[in-house]
């Protein structure tokens, strides 16, 4: 599955990006924001969707601006070459602090989430969305194991495109390898649910953030 992270443009130059790269229908998406960040994320995403999609299709004579990610509020965005809806390929999206994060696959829906790890009161989290605290682990600290299983959450939140119940996740495991020696640096897979619906997937740890990708419901 081919992922993009990138750090999101400052918001001047996205503003004059935006006029040469972006379709219509994501400018007046575009319009509707008004803090500096969320634009700065919105037009980084779709620069980098555009740069993925380029890659995949291997045509050189598609402007930029054929090329489109929308959707409405709280759905996963779809995406549109000359207005044609792109059915076959699934798209999802992830913003933290200025990282902006976009992956594009054909194999099946899927959906990301990345999180910093720092900057959350986690035990205020955890109890809020009413969560048990995560089984301590040598290999990660509880700060960064909280974050995992955030992205876990919102991973599978968006796999499902919003419509399950964000009361009804659980959290089913969460593995990482044995052999993996750095604290905060590596990789983990999961299982979890919404209700009846179950996904698995894998995920990235550093210092500093975690990425989730979670798969279709399992089998």
């Amino acid at each position: 599955m081919p992922l993009m992270l990138v750090q999101a443009a400052d918001t001047r130059l996205c503003q004059q990006l935006s006029a040469h790269y972006l379709s219509g229908q994501e400018q007046r998406c575009l319009s509707t924001l008004r803090h500096s960040a969320r634009i700065s994320d919105y037009v980084t995403s779709r620069l980098a969707s555009k740069l993925l999609l380029f890659r995949r299709l291997q045509h050189d004579r598609v402007a930029a601006t054929d090329l489109e990610l929308y959707g409405p509020p709280s759905c996963p965005p779809k995406l549109y070459l000359c207005k044609r809806d792109l059915s076959k390929l699934y798209v999802s999206v992830s913003h933290s602090r200025g990282l902006v994060l976009v992956g594009i696959t054909e194999q099946s829906a899927f959906g990301l989430d990345i999180e910093h790890v720092s900057g959350h009161d986690w035990p205020a989290i955890f109890a809020y969305m009413r969560w048990p605290m995560p089984t301590p682990t040598h290999q990660v600290s509880m700060e960064g194991l909280c974050c995992c299983v955030w992205t876990i959450y919102e991973a599978g939140f968006k796999l499902f495109g919003g419509l399950v119940a964000q009361s009804d996740f659980r959290l089913l495991s969460i593995t990482f390898p044995a052999d993996q020696p750095l604290m905060n640096r590596g990789i983990f897979s999961f299982k979890g649910a919404f209700a009846d619906l179950r996904f698995a997937g894998e995920g990235i740890v550093e210092d500093a953030w975690t990425i989730a990708v979670a798969m279709q419901p399992l089998s």
